[in-house]
Order: structure tokens, then C-alpha cells, then sequence
């Protein structure tokens, strides 16, 4: 998990997010999970076309320090979907994949802004 986070959690949450992932025999399937991996490939041109085409406000809430979906996938969004807003959360430490975890301060004031 350290090595897909921007910013330190605390020992509790990363306790609470493995136990999460393992209980109910989820350790034995996490592999299974990968699955989206191909469906990526598989599925872009449907899942690029909902996300082009969908003419709602839409809000992307970013950690840069993603090693998953880090700077360049953000780049392409902001150029094939440009009426979206997009929070970077980019104070030091620069946040990672799990910014609800990570910046949760900062993920609560976007949400409470878009969505008021």
C-alpha cells in the first residue's frame, strides 16, 4: 500500500484497509480482481465515449502522486473532457491513489463545493 500512497496513513486505516481486503476470504480472490486491468483495454472506447458524452457536471478529484493513474492520465482527460473541473491535490506531501484517505480535508471541500 506505501507504495501507491502520496501521503502517510496512519497505522489504524492501513490496518482497517487490509482487513477489508481480506475478510470474507477476499484474500484468496484480490487476483481476480485484477481483471480490470484488460477490461481497460477491452471496454476504452465504450468507457471514453460515457465519460465524453456525458453532459452532466462531472468533478475529478486527483491525487498526482498515483503511480496507477498519476499526471498522464490527467492530462488526457483534461484535453478530451475539458468542461470537467478537476481538483489536483497537489500540496506537499502530494497526494496518491487514495485521496479520500490521504487528504480527506481536502476531498470533503471539493465534494461540499461541486456539489452545493
Amino acid at each position: 500500500m506505501g507504495k501507491i500512497l502520496g501521503r502517510p496513513v496512519g497505522e489504524e486505516t492501513l490496518h482497517d484497509m487490509w482487513l477489508a481486503l481480506s475478510g470474507g476470504g477476499g484474500r484468496w480472490v484480490q487476483h481476480r480482481l485484477l481483471d480490470y486491468i484488460d477490461d481497460r483495454t477491452l471496454y476504452a472506447a465504450r468507457w471514453e465515449a460515457a465519460l465524453e458524452g456525458y453532459p452532466g457536471p462531472t468533478l475529478f478529484i486527483w491525487g498526482p502522486a498515483d503511480p496507477v493513474s498519476g499526471a498522464p492520465l490527467l492530462e488526457r482527460l483534461r484535453t478530451r473532457i475539458p468542461d470537467t473541473e478537476f481538483v489536483v491535490l497537489h500540496q506537499p506531501p502530494v497526494t496518491g491513489h487514495y485521496p479520500q484517505l490521504e487528504n480527506p480535508e481536502a476531498v470533503s471541500d471539493a465534494l461540499v463545493k461541486f456539489l452545493a
